[in-house]
């Protein structure tokens, strides 16, 4: 089972995680299509490590737009895949994302906050990891942004803004979407960690940090 005190202990064992993996190259084959996807996953240890019962449900949004709402689960959750489709949608978080983490949080339906992971998979062939390294951070950081939010556009409405500001867009590349996605979590005090996973076989996730002008591999302890 994963460490679960740090979220590199969840990253290390989501790189041995047979199921994980072939539910992630399910969703990152639908960015070639024109709907999002999302799958809810089982907490740690709930079943084997090669059991595909692993995923709870696959829930596919509306064609030709970009959300793929789930209903809050009637259980808790390990944590949450989901895919943004063509290049018309973000190579990272989008703002709804960062409030569906939050609506999970808060309607206690992480089973551990400190090894819940999200993870998104896009048609730019990017795939990322976010998980809550601060969850007093997390929830105040949330609470902020998306206190009058009633739903995921809501919340993407009042994030919007912000982005722009950071540059963090559909028409941006994927490097600086990447680099200010971080800048933005740092100094909006998220309590967030960002991991960079590889599309050919999400078996390796790398921590990612700023030094200088530059995105950086932190390596786990």
């Amino acid at each position: 089972m994963a460490n679960s005190t740090n979220p590199c202990g969840q990253a290390s064992y989501l790189s041995v995680h047979i199921a994980f993996q072939y539910y992630m190259s399910y969703l990152y084959g639908m960015t070639n299509g024109n709907s999002e996807y999302a799958i809810p996953f089982k907490p740690n240890g709930s079943v084997p490590v090669n059991d595909l019962s692993y995923a709870i449900s696959i829930y596919q949004g509306p064609n030709n737009q970009y959300s793929a709402d789930i209903p809050i689960p009637t259980g808790t959750i390990g944590g949450l895949a989901h895919s943004h489709w063509g290049t018309g949608s973000l190579s990272i978080f989008s703002p709804g994302d960062l409030y569906g983490m939050y609506q999970l949080l808060v309607n206690n339906k992480m089973a551990n906050p400190s090894t819940f992971f999200s993870v998104v998979t896009t048609g730019h062939g990017t795939t990322y990891m976010l998980m809550i390294d601060d969850v007093n951070k997390f929830s105040q950081f949330a609470q902020n942004s998306f206190g009058n939010a009633s739903d995921a556009q809501g919340a993407d409405d009042l994030l919007s803004a912000v982005f722009s500001i950071y540059g963090i867009t559909p028409n941006s590349s994927i490097s600086k979407n990447e680099m200010e996605f971080l800048n933005f979590i740092g100094a909006a005090n998220t309590g967030l960690t960002l991991f960079k996973g590889n599309t050919s076989n999400f078996n390796s996730w790398n921590r990612l940090g700023i030094n200088g002008a530059n995105v950086v591999t932190n390596p786990c302890p």
